[in-house]
């Protein structure tokens, strides 16, 4: 079974314990600017840098020439 899961799900999910810990009336970048963290977009991306770092330094399962190929 495939669950399929967007962005504003996951946002969604998230905005209760932030509504929690901040309160409510603020919308989702100000919630993140108080609790000073990222978005989800940001995260996704730090996590791929991260991977490919690893790739590169020997650290991870994938190997860098089999996850990105050459188009010649």
């Amino acid at each position: 079974m495939c669950i399929t899961v967007t962005d504003r799900s996951l946002e969604s999910l998230e905005l209760t314990p932030m509504e929690l810990i901040i309160g409510e009336g603020k919308s989702y970048e100000e919630r993140l600017y108080c609790l000073k963290l990222w978005t989800l977009e940001e995260r996704r991306n730090r996590q791929d840098l991260i991977e490919v770092f690893k790739m590169c330094n020997g650290l991870s399962r994938l190997k860098l020439n089999e996850f990105f190929y050459s188009s010649r």
